[in-house]
This record gives C-alpha cells, structure tokens and sequence, in this order.
C-alpha cells in the first residue's frame, strides 16, 4: 500500500514537473523524471521571487502603446489619397478639384477653398469668386501654375475657367499620377503599420505586455485599417 503512495506520489511530481517543462526545457531534456521532480520542488519552494514561482511573462510597467493614434494616422494616409484623386482633371469639373492649389496672399500660403468660392456652371465649366479683389492675380496665378493646364478668363474678381478636352496622352498622365499616389500611400501606411509593430515588440521584448496581448494587438495593427 504504501509503495503504491509512493509510486502515485512520484507520477503526480512527474506531471508538475512536466508542466514546468515550458519554462525549463533544458533541465528536463538532461534528467530523468525525479530529478526533474526534485528541481521542480526546490524551485518552487525558493522561487527567484518572493512568494514562489517566478512567471517569466508577468508584464511590467506601464504599455506607451497608442492604436488609436496608429490608426488615426494610416487614416490620414488614405483621406489624403482620396483628396488627390479629387483633385485630378478629368474633364469634368467638381467644386473640389482646385482644393489643393495654394495661393499666394497676405503673406504666406492659403487654400483656395480658403480665398474662393468655387462654382461648377456645366459639366466642363468652373466659375472661381475669389473674396478678395486685391489677390485676384494672385489667384490667377496659382491656377496656371498648377500643372492642369488651365487658363482662367479674369472679370473683375469673377474667374470663368473652361477646362479642355480629354486627350489620349492625357489620360495616360492622369493614369501614372494616379497610381504613384496610389504607392505612395501604400508605402505610408506600410511605414507607419511597422512603426507600430516596432512598439509593440519592445514592449514584449521589456517584458510590459505578455505573449498573448503582443499577438493581439499585432492583430489589430494588421487589421487597423478596413477600406469602407
């Protein structure tokens, strides 16, 4: 009987022993199982730490870590793109297709949206009412400036710019800018996905977050921006 206790006594330390086997692989593979029993129980009755066994991946300190901050910004990339599609000419006019033109005017640059209001009259029409008289020029001179090949048509502070014809050849430009724009933005939020995976690492790596919130939050990183 009693070398029955014995014997169940040992497979129970065998099985404590085992599941410490995650965080001590190398005494197991080089000992036998009482051995590794016998390790087990001085470990666990020492520990490294007061109060017992030491978990190797309990956090420390406070995570820095900002997905909302991340996500803000790979957004940000794809709000921008957005906003430079509209911009292109594409032989239709939209109230928005000069928003990016910078003007010139009280000493430093404006958005036209900011200095004018600009009207769509017909399909291949924009009327430009600029607020201010004085900047007209100005205005005038940041639209022909602008690589879309428009030239507005000066009355008074009223500016009426017919925008020309599709060509071949410019369709082709308006195709090759459109995809640059298009890597550009991949390679920003690429930039900044990693700039996060980086955080997220040495965080691991200082022990602040565990395996299992790292593996989480690399997940939502990945999935941090969903085209609607």
């Amino acid at each position: 009987f009693k070398q029955g206790r014995c014997i169940m006594l040992r497979q129970g330390l065998i099985t404590l022993a085992k599941a410490a086997s995650q965080s001590y692989p190398t005494v197991l593979a080089q000992s036998g199982a009482p051995a590794a029993s016998q390790y087990f129980l001085r470990f666990y009755a020492k520990g490294k730490h007061k109060g017992g066994v030491h978990h190797t991946d309990e956090p420390r300190g406070e995570s820095t870590f900002d997905l909302e901050k991340f996500d803000h910004e790979m957004h940000g990339a794809i709000a921008q793109l957005e906003k430079e599609f509209s911009s292109m000419r594409s032989g239709v006019a939209t109230p928005n297709m000069l928003d990016h033109i910078m003007v010139e005017a009280y000493g430093s640059k404006q958005a036209m949206n900011k200095v004018a209001q600009v009207l769509v009259k017909e399909p291949q029409l924009l009327n430009v009412q600029v607020y201010d008289p004085s900047i007209t020029d100005s205005v005038v001179k940041a639209i022909q400036a602008s690589d879309m090949g428009l030239n507005p048509q000066v009355d008074k502070n009223l500016l009426r710019i017919v925008l020309p014809k599709m060509t071949k050849e410019t369709r082709q430009q308006l195709s090759k800018a459109a995809h640059k724009m298009g890597e550009d933005a991949k390679v920003h939020v690429r930039r900044v996905r990693q700039h996060a995976m980086n955080h997220i690492h040495k965080e691991h790596k200082a022990k602040i977050v565990t395996d299992d919130e790292t593996k989480t939050l690399e997940k939502k990183v990945c999935f941090a921006y969903t085209p609607a």
